[in-house]
């Protein structure tokens, strides 16, 4: 069967990338069952999934020769199964529907949620790369969303991501964790064509690096609600786009997958289509070790750090981390 519009993630390399991209996958369907968009996960292993999932579809890739890191991304205008078709990183678990999101994207050939600088510093001096690009401005926003619309040109936007990744260091990009960042490399090649980010009030996409606060979260109830707490909170951020935020998809950037509400709401989702009684109540029993854990550690998190400082980033089962001293800004 022929789909105009889809979902999709890239599960490749770590088993923890394919648990995550089965997560999500439980989740978009929760939301997404009684429409006609499909879920796919794109993989290097063969992937027994779910029974109960009734829309998610595996294709193994695993005969193809892959570029590492976050390289991968440049080519998710091939992967994309659809016309149109929105890609999102396996980190991440819809709380709603996915239909807003290709109404937030229609008319684009490839689109992001975020906002644009002109100066400042993102993964480099931003005046200095813009001069040497020829742009007028770099796109400020994560990659863990983008939208892919094959008719309306996304092959020439990724095209010229792709024609730049070798430039990468020479335009003067700052690698992220040792590897060239898609961020920079797609942003670019959208501003070169005067394609500016879809304003993202916090109604379709969240993440903790800008709204770090989490209000409240069900993930069965379809309750999201994230924030941006005021200054002089020590994780407010200066440069955000809204104050809360109440998204469809929740980007559980980094060590935050290994965290309690990560772990409830994957729980919780895996006894709902188990049809286990009262998923929600069993999921807050078999993640209460890790509500303690959280709790120990909120409380003296301020005086760890006070004695023997912030912690440098560690190798974890989920994200790589490749020895380079040429990287900046935290990303999944």
């Amino acid at each position: 069967m022929s789909y105009k519009k889809s979902v999709f993630t890239i599960a490749t390399g770590l088993p923890a990338f394919r648990e995550m991209a089965i997560n999500l996958a439980l989740s978009f369907e929760y939301f997404n069952g009684d429409n006609d968009i499909p879920f796919y996960i794109i993989t290097d292993y063969p992937l027994i999934i779910n029974n109960a999932l009734k829309k998610t579809y595996v294709v193994n890739i695993s005969g193809f020769s892959l570029p590492r890191g976050f390289s991968i991304k440049l080519l998710i205008d091939n992967f994309a199964p659809s016309d149109k078709s929105i890609f999102v990183d396996a980190d991440c678990l819809f709380t709603g529907p996915a239909d807003p999101l290709f109404e937030a994207f229609d008319g684009l050939p490839v689109g992001i949620f975020g906002v644009t600088m002109t100066s400042g510093e993102r993964f480099g001096d931003v005046e200095s790369y813009l001069r040497v690009l020829s742009i007028e401005f770099m796109p400020n926003f994560n990659g863990g969303i983008y939208y892919v619309d094959k008719n309306a040109g996304a092959k020439k936007i990724f095209d010229e991501a792709r024609k730049l990744e070798p430039l990468y260091d020479q335009v003067g990009f700052v690698r992220l964790r040792g590897q060239p960042n898609d961020e920079m490399l797609i942003g670019a090649a959208l501003a070169k064509q005067q394609i500016n980010p879809v304003e993202n009030t916090g109604r379709y996409y969240a993440d903790f690096q800008w709204w770090p606060q989490v209000i409240k979260l069900d993930i069965l109830k379809g309750i999201c609600h994230m924030m941006n707490p005021p200054y002089p909170d020590s994780r407010h951020q200066d440069y955000f786009p809204a104050s809360d935020a109440t998204p469809i998809v929740v980007h559980f950037l980094g060590h935050h997958v290994e965290g309690l509400l990560y772990k409830r709401s994957s729980v919780a989702l895996r006894l709902w289509f188990a049809r286990i009684p009262a998923p929600s109540l069993f999921a807050v029993i078999l993640t209460s070790h890790l509500c303690a854990f959280e709790l120990f550690k909120n409380m003296f998190r301020g005086i760890y750090h006070a004695i023997f400082g912030a912690r440098p980033i560690q190798k974890t089962k989920n994200r790589f981390i490749l020895d380079n001293t040429n990287s900046s800004q935290p990303k999944n």
